[in-house]
């Protein structure tokens, strides 16, 4: 954090993709533009792979959570709620207002109007839970198809899961926090 900027123009990236195919930084270029925009200044940054369905951002979380509780920044900007949290509508809802008591504000690039000025909180409450819901179920609709196919290999005696040797690349996780920017 860089006490050189003004705590309103304070702002924290959230990158974060659930499979070692896909890359935090073709989320960047719209996030970076967000700040722009908006006149702020990145001041920390989470980015990692890890599925939020599994909890496997659950350490990115609770650090994000002390950050803001430290006023480290005022503005999380992340790609879309989905990117934040699939756990589900009261997971989803916890976080953004235990952020909000932070006195941290969310914007998600892909959802700009949970942000409109003239919004009222209870419609936006209303909104955040159902694409939490929708993330909820599209996760778990996901994990259906994968398990039906894990069942269709083993019925036909064909191996399951990695090849002996192999890695995990998902628990790759990376962040850093910049001082300026």
């Amino acid at each position: 954090m860089t006490s050189a900027t003004p705590y309103k123009q304070r702002a924290a990236l959230w990158l974060r993709v659930s499979k070692d195919v896909q890359e935090t930084e073709n989320q960047r270029p719209a996030l970076e533009s967000a700040v722009e925009a908006r006149g702020l200044r990145i001041v920390k940054e989470w980015n990692f792979d890890g599925s939020a369905w599994r909890g496997d951002y659950k350490p990115e979380l609770a650090e994000l959570f002390k950050a803001a509780q430290r006023r480290e920044f005022r503005w999380l900007i992340f790609w879309s709620l989905d990117r934040l949290c699939r756990e589900g509508v009261t997971e989803t809802l916890l976080i953004v207002r235990r952020l909000a008591l932070s006195g941290v504000d969310v914007i998600s690039v892909q959802e700009p109007w949970l942000e409109a000025a003239e919004l009222d909180p209870q419609y936006r409450e209303l909104l955040i839970a159902q694409l939490a819901w929708v993330a909820n179920f599209e996760s778990r609709r996901r994990s259906d198809r994968i398990k039906a196919g894990l069942s269709r290999k083993k019925a036909k005696g064909q191996p399951i899961g990695r090849k002996a040797g192999s890695r995990n690349k998902r628990l790759h996780v990376r962040r850093f926090a910049s001082s300026t920017s």
